[in-house]
């Protein structure tokens, strides 16, 4: 008996989970929700847009523009670094920091430096002590070599010592200037009126020569730099006016056709073409530009702001036609004049047609 029942319970489980199985399909497919019975629905029943006034589609003649990406560059950058091996004590400036020609940037360590000079001067004035003493000997050989007192070979020795001390004196003096110098390297000053592009090392650092310390740049002096295919290329005169545009800012720049490099890159079959920008607030090394280039001209489709309508992400408007009036999905360029729109697609220009404006 104890089967039996387990066997019957088994089997209710089976069941009930079957019949819960079939009940969430139906009502997934709608079985317990009314339906709308098949018919058609009137023309005039469907709420058509308010339509105040109407307008045509305007067909523009617009120069066709080539836009050429390129990168922000300065024509002037320095890189700092030490001519000595010294111990960084500071470093005054920053990134982003403005300067001016000659002003401090980097004080190293000079204590090395002064002790070389002391070192300097003593051998300077131990070598005029010993050019003294050789002119004075010098002078006696040669008055005893006049009344013939002393040989020839004497004399000799006597001015060939005082020659050797005369060399030894402009010796030390050239020593001793070249160390005088030296100091002022341990004094780093800018070499041009700029800003700061990077800082490099910190205060406790050994300068080593040649190791960049800082980086600047000329921020009245940039340019655009972008490479234009041959075919466009060649068409570019250098000293010619030319449009930039930098979207960052928001602003278009009247640059100038500075240099047009004069090697294509086989990759690409393009040259560089480096254009000088004026001074602007805010234009950086690095930011994205692009080369606005005339190569023609082309007739562009414009509508109304106002007659365009939006359901979600698509656009369209309600166009007036020999067949009435129809919806016309749209794709849409830039904002034009007058607050006009550029209608890419979605229209044709040879249609005959009217746009209804809100």
């Amino acid at each position: 008996m104890k089967k039996i029942f387990s066997g019957l319970g088994t089997l209710l489980k089976w069941t009930i989970g079957v019949v819960f199985l079939l009940v969430i399909v139906a009502y997934l497919a709608g079985v317990f929700e009314q339906k709308i019975e098949p018919g058609q629905i009137e023309q005039g029943s469907v709420e058509e847009d308010a339509c105040d006034q109407v307008a045509e589609p305007m067909l523009v003649s617009e120069p066709r523009i080539e836009q050429i990406p390129g990168t922000i560059a300065a024509k002037h950058e320095t890189t700092i670094s030490s001519r000595i091996l010294a111990t960084i004590e500071q470093v005054l400036v920053r990134a982003g920091d403005v300067v001016e020609s000659g002003s401090p940037l980097v004080i190293l360590d000079s204590r090395e430096l002064e002790t070389r000079e002391l070192q300097a001067e003593e051998a300077l004035a131990a070598s005029q002590a010993q050019l003294k003493e050789a002119e004075t000997e010098f002078a006696r050989s040669q008055n005893l070599f006049d009344q013939g007192t002393i040989p020839k070979s004497r004399y000799d020795t006597a001015e060939s010592g005082y020659r050797v001390a005369q060399a030894n004196v402009e010796r030390a003096k050239q020593n001793l200037e070249e160390v005088r110098v030296s100091q002022t390297y341990a004094r780093i000053e800018s070499p041009i009126s700029g800003r700061v592009i990077d800082r490099l090392a910190e205060p406790g650092d050994t300068a080593s020569p040649g190791v960049p310390l800082l980086r600047l740049y000329d921020p009245s002096d940039l340019r655009l730099e972008a490479y234009v295919r041959e075919s466009l290329a060649s068409q570019i005169n250098r000293g010619e006016e030319i449009q930039v545009r930098v979207e960052t800012l928001n602003k278009t720049f009247e640059g100038k056709v500075e240099e047009i490099v004069p090697q294509a890159d086989p990759g690409s079959r393009s040259l560089l073409v480096k254009i000088a920008l004026p001074e602007t607030e805010g234009l950086y090394p690095g930011m994205f530009g692009r080369v606005l280039i005339q190569t023609g001209t082309e007739e562009r489709l414009y509508v109304p702001s106002d007659a365009v309508r939006a359901v979600g992400q698509l656009r369209y408007v309600q166009l007036i036609g020999e067949g009435g009036r129809e919806k016309r999905l749209l794709k849409l360029g830039q904002t034009g004049p007058d607050g006009k729109v550029s209608v890419l697609s979605g229209i044709d220009p040879d249609e005959s047609v009217k746009i209804c404006v809100k």
